[in-house]
């Protein structure tokens, strides 16, 4: 099964797409403020390292405060913990979201650098602004899996899903694929995620991808771990889209830049999954051309 994104096919016959999630890095960097310098930089290094897209965190601050309040929790109390450059959990939420203006940027630089773009959605009102920039696809985040509101808003754009799977049940599962209706399975991509920032190796659990396929549609993978090489793992796995946070520098404050790949390392993974992908070949055993100039040097008669 292949799936169309705005003219790139996504599924196991495909090259893997390759997501860089920019999610709050752009915002929460050296100066801890919106920072559209970095979110170009951002969007340039994905595309230079052969990214097929970019992809935001959206979130209405109504929705948050909802969120938040439903957790007994009050976005204007202070943030405990000293290294934090907010002062409140209102003023976290207020600085990391994307404005219009911001999506505006976005769209007019993933033009003008050639990559598409999307975001996670994370409530109605966030869902309708995202459908009218016209994304190839929308990303249904791991928290969004029970929000079934969510689940058919962003079905009812008709644009392909990925629905990542971090912390959720087979039960849960089966229950956002039947909420999906239509959209499941013919644009549908199921990821698998381990939703903790950075992911310890022994929590990734590459296997789940083969029970995500009794599902029977593609499976991706959403990486949060340490390193390329697990993320390259899921691809020899079958992922067909993958996914990794991107940031200008591991060290800046906040879980999700630790849990993120640098430039160089973004460059490395796309390298080599595009090198896995040449090397595969069509299975066929057969003297291969750069062979047979040692065929008569080597074989013995």
């Amino acid at each position: 099964m292949t799936i169309d994104f705005a003219g790139r096919l996504v599924g196991p016959a495909c090259a893997t797409y390759i997501t860089a999630e920019l999610g709050m890095n752009w915002c929460i960097s050296a100066d801890h403020r919106r920072n559209l310098d970095e979110l170009e930089t951002l969007i340039r290094t994905a595309a230079e390292a052969g990214a097929d897209a970019v992809k935001l965190q959206l979130k209405s601050l109504n929705a948050a405060d909802g969120y938040y309040s439903s957790k007994g929790e009050n976005l204007d109390k202070p943030i405990d913990d000293p290294a934090s450059p907010w002062r409140t959990r209102r003023h976290f939420v207020e600085m990391r979201e994307p404005t219009v203006e911001v999506l505006n940027f976005v769209d007019d630089r993933c033009a003008a650098h050639n990559i598409q773009w999307t975001a996670s959605p994370w409530d109605v009102p966030s869902v309708e602004l995202l459908a009218s920039y016209s994304p190839a696809w929308v990303k249904l985040a791991s928290a969004s899996i029970t929000d079934h509101d969510v689940l058919r808003a962003v079905a009812a754009t008709g644009k392909p899903i990925v629905l990542s799977t971090g912390m959720a049940t087979y039960a849960e599962i089966s229950a956002a694929l039947d909420t999906l209706g239509d959209a499941y399975p013919d644009r549908l991509i199921l990821a698998h995620t381990t939703s903790s920032y950075p992911c310890p190796d022994e929590d990734v659990n590459l296997a789940a991808m083969d029970r995500l396929r009794d599902f029977c549609c593609p499976v991706g993978y959403s990486g949060h771990e340490d390193g390329i090489a697990l993320t390259f793992a899921a691809v020899v796995r079958g992922a067909c889209w993958v996914e990794r946070h991107v940031t200008t520098s591991r060290s800046y404050w906040h879980k999700d830049h630790r849990a993120s790949l640098e430039p160089a390392g973004l460059q490395k993974l796309v390298r080599d999954i595009r090198r896995y992908e040449r090397a595969v070949g069509d299975g066929v055993k057969r003297l291969m051309p750069s062979e047979a100039p040692f065929l008569s040097l080597r074989r013995v008669s």
